[in-house]
């Protein structure tokens, strides 16, 4: 049985010129939308253009997201992993990173456990040619990340973060070439927690090899090795993987859709109104050929934070928290909802 991955596309817009199309760049990107659990032999598409298939082994049962919303991220037991076979990820993140560097970003929720478990990983089984990020669950040393590229002399340990609480955290690895190797931003919850030089002369050129068996696919959910070690335990939602270095920017952007599909727009438009930008801080506007009678906005949890009786071209939302927020318009005849994000 084959099960495409759908999620609500958020329209967004950035007030920051450097920001990017968060879209760029993106090769892969598991949304983890799913109304029943998935079983054994099952199949699922990823949702960037690269559409890849991957196989499921063991069961994955669907949970509440970052978002909020039920069935809208996946829980991985030691038993469970997603793979996806070489012919369905060439458009992974692969070759020499020098030129635009590379990005890995993804929502965990896991607790502390006994091991280290690798969160994915891919790449053939020899120096420079193998990446994979992994999270310690040991006390001792709970939340610290890894990133690394095969073998000793091109690990990376990231920060230490409260991650392993069991509640939701958006992790973001960006990688870049240095004069002296190579260096990996760790973003934690939107926070950019440590910046981590790997002085190495190796050249980090990701390969998939078209022969042999061992690390050849693409697995999320633990090791790509036979024996499938290092089993990722917890809940993992909108995985992507870039080839290209995040900015800040984009990074926010991510951690403020709380796991949400995202494309860009200076404007979201219903046929009854518009608003603009669509990312906010304080203002944003509203336009209607129509008489809007009243407008709604309304959180992820579905509660009405603010009603607008006689809605102007401006309504002033500095007061709300980050996230995302459903603006919902009524004329006599009708009622369209469009989304915006207040940062």
């Amino acid at each position: 049985m084959k099960k495409t991955l759908l999620k609500t596309c958020i329209l967004f817009a950035f007030t920051n010129l450097s920001a990017q199309d968060i879209t760029t760049g993106l090769v892969f990107n598991l949304g983890c939308d799913s109304s029943v659990n998935i079983t054994d032999g099952e199949t699922l598409t990823e949702l960037s253009s690269s559409a890849a298939t991957g196989t499921i082994v063991g069961e994955i049962e669907t949970i509440e997201g970052p978002d909020g919303n039920a069935n809208s991220a996946f829980n991985f037991t030691s038993d469970s992993h997603i793979n996806f076979v070489p012919a369905a990820i060439t458009d992974l993140p692969l070759g020499d990173i020098s030129a635009d560097g590379r990005s890995y970003a993804l929502w965990i929720k896991t607790a502390i456990g006994e091991t280290r478990m690798q969160i994915f990983s891919y790449g053939t089984n020899l120096k420079s040619l193998h990446v994979h990020l992994n999270i310690n669950q040991i006390t001792t040393n709970a939340g610290q990340l890894n990133l690394g590229f095969w073998n000793t002399e091109t690990a990376q340990t990231g920060p230490f973060s409260d991650i392993t609480d069991n509640e939701w955290h958006h992790v973001v690895a960006v990688v870049n070439k240095a004069e002296d190797g190579y260096t990996t931003d760790y973003y934690v919850d939107n926070e950019l927690t440590e910046t981590v030089n790997l002085v190495t002369t190796d050249i980090v050129d990701t390969q998939i090899p078209t022969t042999g068996t061992a690390y050849v696919d693409f697995r999320i959910g633990g090791r790509n090795t036979e024996d499938a070690s290092l089993s990722y335990t917890g809940g993992l939602d909108d995985v992507r993987l870039y080839n290209r270095a995040l900015t800040a920017t984009d990074v926010e952007a991510l951690y403020l859709a709380k796991g949400s599909t995202l494309s860009i727009s200076e404007v979201e438009t219903t046929d009854i109104f518009k608003v603009y930008p669509t990312v906010t801080s304080d203002i944003l506007k509203i336009k209607s050929n129509v008489n809007l009678e009243q407008l709604s906005i309304i959180n992820l949890n579905g509660v009405v934070v603010k009603t607008i009786e006689t809605p102007s071209e401006e309504i002033n939302v500095s007061q709300l928290t980050s996230g995302l927020y459903f603006i919902v318009g009524k004329t006599t005849t009708s009622t369209s909802t469009l989304k915006f994000i207040k940062k």
